[in-house]
């Protein structure tokens, strides 16, 4: 089992350093780069954009990254038992959540282009994507690990209700939200979801 010492979070540190682009700061490669200044900008909740960088980063504690960091799980999927749950399989090609991906073919053969990572897969569809459409891939994303999280946990999910209209929903509503009207026909964000 593995134990935290002050020498491993420096290392950890040190590595965030010396490649900003994965840390989320802006540095690394141009396209990285572009990829979360784009990301930051989005019109979504925070919690979303958050939840899309610790995916970027490895931070979910999917089966494959628990079991890569000596905890003792199976790293199998606990849904389709099918392949190992990385990050990409839990959020997007897990064949459970197939059904929703087939609705929306502009993003699914985003996956079928090879993408073996996460990073892959959003920085592919970052660059083939409108901004709208990549806002609703995000929102969808984090309810794909909503859902997953209900289903391994053992809770009732509403499992009628479509993802990508769930999503186009929580974008109107939190657009809704968001703006709110001011005498001098000015507009002001301000976030309530």
């Amino acid at each position: 089992m593995g134990s935290y010492t002050v020498k491993s979070g420096y290392k950890v540190g040190c590595s965030l350093l010396s490649d900003p682009g994965l840390s989320g700061e802006g540095g690394g490669s141009s396209s990285l780069r572009t990829f979360w200044k784009g990301l930051w900008k989005l019109s979504l909740p925070a919690k979303v954009k958050l939840f899309v960088w610790r995916a970027c980063n490895n931070f979910l504690p999917t089966n494959e990254c628990l079991s890569r960091r000596k905890m003792h799980v199976d790293p199998r999927c606990p849904l389709c038992k099918c392949k190992n749950e990385s990050i990409l399989h839990a959020l997007w090609v897990c064949r459970l959540l197939k059904v929703d991906c087939l609705l929306w073919p502009s993003v699914n053969g985003r996956c079928s282009g090879g993408a073996v990572y996460f990073l892959e897969f959003i920085l592919d569809c970052f660059h083939h994507l409108n901004y709208e459409n990549m806002g609703l891939l995000c929102v969808v994303l984090w309810r794909n690990w909503y859902i997953r999280n209900v289903r391994v946990h053992g809770s009732k999910c509403d499992a009628g209700i479509n993802n990508l209209e769930w999503a186009h929903h929580f974008l109107r509503d939190y657009s809704a939200a968001s703006v709110v009207s001011v005498d001098a026909g000015q507009s002001v964000v301000q976030s309530k979801i």
